[in-house]
């Protein structure tokens, strides 16, 4: 997980192709590098009912909140490594 004064959610927050997705400020981000803990971070926020979360893969997306969110949890799956055929 990683926080706003890092360079890692720097890197994160620039690394999208539509200038409007970085302009979401999200909490924190966490940054899996297998699905187990892909699985297990949403496991943990799913129980808080205000926690919000968005998904970003490779950061094409031009609707806003859909790859980045305000206030909330961002997944930034680009240190994903194992096959993605499926997040249980």
């Amino acid at each position: 997980m990683v926080f706003d004064l890092s360079s890692a959610y720097a890197n994160s927050q620039s690394s999208y192709w539509a200038l409007q997705q970085s302009e979401l400020t999200p909490s924190c981000i966490v940054v899996p590098s297998t699905t187990s803990e892909v699985s297990d971070a949403i496991s943990i926020i799913s129980t808080i009912e205000s926690c919000n979360f968005a998904i970003k893969g490779a950061g094409h997306g031009t609707v806003v909140g859909a790859t980045n969110i305000d206030g909330g949890v961002k997944f930034d799956m680009s240190q994903l490594n194992e096959d993605r055929k499926s997040v249980v």
